[in-house]
């Protein structure tokens, strides 16, 4: 598992040291507080789900770690001012943007042309 500790005592700065660790085993955990701090320090490039529970939202976002590397990550939101975000051992994947064409048939009224 990849640690905060480790990244500390690395001396690097974070998006160097997170690219090197991933690289060099993409199945390994990282730590909570590793996940905690991308979710703090950086900006989500997007959203892709959200699930609304009772006391919290599941959020998976993609974020631009270092020039064009971007890695998926899941957290919990605390929809309570007594619910805090919940942040757990996880792996993380690298994803890429993928343009896709979406074909949508509109059915016309053919006496309305």
């Amino acid at each position: 598992m990849f640690t905060y500790k480790e990244y500390i005592n690395s001396g690097k700065e974070f998006d160097d040291w997170f690219v090197e660790s991933y690289d060099s085993n993409p199945e390994t955990l990282f730590e909570d507080s590793i996940i905690e701090f991308i979710v703090d320090s950086f900006s989500p490039i997007a959203t892709v789900m959200e699930e609304e529970h009772r006391w919290t939202k599941t959020i998976v976002q993609v974020f631009e770690i270092k020039d064009n590397r971007f890695f998926i990550v899941n957290w919990e939101k605390g929809l309570t001012e007594y619910q805090p975000d919940e942040f757990f051992d996880d792996t993380i994947s690298e994803v890429k943007p993928v343009e896709k064409q979406i074909t949508v048939t509109v059915w016309e009224d053919v006496n309305n042309i």
